[in-house]
């Protein structure tokens, strides 16, 4: 091979490098457990590659697996993607994603949400609601405390019960018999139980 033809091998190596250092295209397969996925960028399939997450210490962990179909980035920065690595999360078209008002946070999931903190959690807001199509749980290891001006409890008898397991010698609600307890008591005004 004369050398104009290796320089030109060479270029050739060189640019396909650079082009592949860095990759647009969509999450094909994903492993929560070894923390890898597969990405389809163009006629290119990668391996399986790690993934970014927002937060990986031993203090702070953040831990997501991507989806299926969501867009990522593949960052090779010697242009061999077997090298690479995947930042998932970019901007897509789908639903609640594009269209979020700007200072507003949506968090959405198919699957379980915990949040884990060995220490207190605080969520502090203006207004505050939990929605739950089906069951919903607080646990505590000791006290559990809701404070406000008022507290209302609402109890649908045709699709399920309030019950209170614990140490609470009575509850102060405005139903006769109780919903809660079975039995008869003076309403305690400032909390207000409804049956919907």
């Amino acid at each position: 091979m004369s050398y104009v033809a290796d320089l030109l091998a060479r270029v050739a190596v060189l640019e396909n490098r650079l082009a592949n250092t860095v990759l647009y295209g969509t999450i094909t397969e994903a492993d929560g457990e070894q923390g890898t996925c597969r990405v389809q960028a163009g006629e290119l399939t990668t391996g399986w590659l790690p993934y970014a997450l927002p937060a990986a210490g031993a203090d702070v962990a953040i831990a997501r697996t991507p989806s299926v179909g969501e867009q990522a980035i593949v960052l090779a920065p010697n242009g061999q993607t077997d090298n690479g690595l995947i930042i998932a999360g970019l901007a897509t078209n789908n639903p609640g994603i594009t269209d979020q008002p700007q200072g507003e946070l949506t968090i959405t999931a198919n699957a379980n949400v915990n949040i884990i903190a060995s220490g207190n959690a605080t969520i502090t807001a203006t207004d505050a609601m939990i929605a739950a199509s089906g069951n919903a749980t607080i646990t505590a290891a000791q006290d559990i405390a809701i404070e406000g001006e008022t507290i209302n409890l609402t109890a649908n008898p045709l699709k399920g019960e309030e019950n209170i397991n614990g140490g609470a010698q009575q509850c102060l609600g405005q139903l006769t018999p109780c919903f809660l307890t079975g039995s008869a008591h003076i309403p305690n005004p400032m909390i207000k139980t409804s049956i919907a």
